[in-house]
Order: structure tokens, then sequence, then C-alpha cells
């Protein structure tokens, strides 16, 4: 449970840091989600547009939802015993992903959830070893954020040398 785990998501593709002491392990994962599912993969070739040879909107939309809840699981599944998490990601599957840990009943574990851009696996495990290194802030201070370009940059270019 002294694991630190740092997870950057968006519905394309995740990257998970563990920490276990001196262990660093990082991995990313790759989703077969669709971020905007679009009519016209639906229709085959050389069908018409009417109605009854088009998936309705409300189906469209549910199988957009299971694939990112088997998304989602797959992630969790792949998370190690995490005392400490921090989600970052630059759209709002980090927010649902922290609704899933909710419903997991890991809520406790979450210590920040931040917007950032995206970045490669070495940028972010830079960016998690900075996070779980800094000191303990006051409660005032836990919703600032942390993460900022001038930081980023500071952190990327010692980690490149």
């Amino acid at each position: 449970m002294n694991t630190r785990t740092g997870l950057w998501i968006d519905q394309g593709r995740a990257i998970i840091v563990a920490l276990n002491g001196g262990n660093e392990k990082v991995r990313s994962l790759t989703s077969q989600v669709t971020s905007q599912p679009r009519r016209a993969s639906d229709t085959p070739a050389g069908k018409r547009f009417d109605a009854h040879h088009i998936p309705a909107d409300a189906t469209r939309t549910r199988t957009h939802a299971r694939d990112l809840k088997a998304f989602f699981d797959r992630i969790f599944r792949e998370l190690p015993g995490a005392g400490e998490l921090l989600l970052l990601g630059p759209g709002r599957a980090k927010t649902d992903f922290r609704k899933h840990l909710q419903a997991a009943g890991w809520a406790g574990r979450v210590l920040a959830v931040e917007s950032a851009d995206k970045m490669s696996d070495r940028q972010f495990a830079a960016l998690v070893r900075e996070f779980f290194q800094r000191p303990l802030e006051s409660p005032a201070d836990a919703y600032r954020p942390w993460y900022t370009s001038a930081s980023a940059s500071k952190i990327l270019s010692s980690s490149l040398r």
C-alpha cells in the first residue's frame, strides 16, 4: 500500500507510473474508444441514409459509454495496490475515471486531479516523481494547481540530461 501512482489519461491512451521506494514502473495502455462517433462510419457503403439504415444516437452513445467503461476497467486492473494516486489528463476522462474509482471505493486514495496537456512517458514520469517529492501542503494550498508550464519546463530539462 506504499506505492505511489500517477495516471495520465484521456479517451485514447493512459500512462501509469508506479513509484515504490526506489523502483519505478511505467506502462502505457491504448484504447479503441472513439472520441466522436460519427454516422458516416455506421452506414454501409452504397446504402441510403434513411432512418432505418442508421443506428440511433442513443445506440451510439451507449456503445461509447460501454467502450469507455471497459477501458476504465482495464486501467483499474493495471493499477498496483496504490496507496496514493495522482490523476492528470487533458479532457474529462480524468474526472470520469475518478468517479469510476469512487464506485470501487478508492476515492480516499486520490490526492489530486489536475489538467495537463499531452506528454511523453518520460515527461509524465518526471512530473510524478516531482509531485510525490514535494512537501505536504496545508489544506488551503491543496486546491491550487501545482503543475504549471514553468515547472514542467524545468522538470523536463533536468530529466533529459
